[in-house]
């Protein structure tokens, strides 16, 4: 904790809010994570608003072949001898993966590396590179429980994995990232603020998020739990 609260060096950070492939997000969500944004602004801290320059095929979860993939390696077996040990929803991304031939595989093993390659030319400080990136953690709120995902995101129709579609590039590329409250939605629900930072530069990633807790958390309200 003493190294959270020591004195900060002077960072400069970026905000993607759509982190640069056109994710959608929910009005409401932008407009909490914008508030969040300007707030920190005001407590001295240098954002400029920029994007990560991506490999082609960046998208709404990119990888999702090789998890598929890897899931269909390692639990393909239980899946065919007893499947009612298994969500039906992991069921269906295992016989995805049964599909998925060796040299797709490695085709996305290669969009990983070159995703590694995006965050070393990002947060490169000797070419001015950033600190470290803000963006959404989730698009939109907590929606209707015993539904999968939400309808939409941002007005338009969500995919299957829309909700998720902040995190798991972070995951790809092997960097580290938190997230924390900033706000709420139109429900009164939760809105998270994702902060990510270099390779191996975990301590860095925490002490930001620690400080941006000072600055954020202060006064918020805590959603009605019921």
């Amino acid at each position: 904790m003493a190294s959270l609260k020591a004195p900060p060096r002077p960072m400069r950070l970026a905000w993607s809010p759509h982190l640069g492939c056109g994710l959608a997000v929910d009005a409401d969500v932008r407009a909490a994570l914008e508030a969040a944004v300007e707030a920190l602004r005001r407590a001295g801290w240098r954002i400029e608003e920029a994007d990560p320059v991506w490999p082609a095929g960046a998208a709404e979860y990119p990888l999702i072949a090789l998890q598929q993939a890897a899931l269909a390696q390692r639990f393909g077996d239980v899946w065919r001898r007893t499947p009612e040990r298994l969500d039906p929803d992991i069921g269906a991304q295992i016989e995805l993966g049964f599909a998925i031939s060796g040299a797709r595989v490695m085709e996305l093993m290669r969009l990983r590396e070159d995703f590694h390659a995006s965050f070393t030319r990002f947060f490169d400080a000797g070419t001015g590179g950033f600190d470290a990136l803000l963006c959404p953690a989730s698009p939109v709120e907590a929606w209707p429980l015993g539904s999968l995902g939400p309808a939409a995101i941002g007005g338009l129709p969500a995919g299957p994995r829309g909700h998720a579609a902040f995190t798991p590039i972070f995951n790809y590329g092997g960097v580290p990232a938190i997230s924390l409250p900033c706000g709420t939605g139109r429900q009164g629900l939760p809105v998270g603020l994702q902060i990510a930072g270099p390779r191996f530069a975990d301590a860095r990633v925490l002490q930001l998020a620690w400080r941006a807790e000072q600055v954020l958390g202060a006064g918020a309200p805590s959603p009605m739990m019921v």
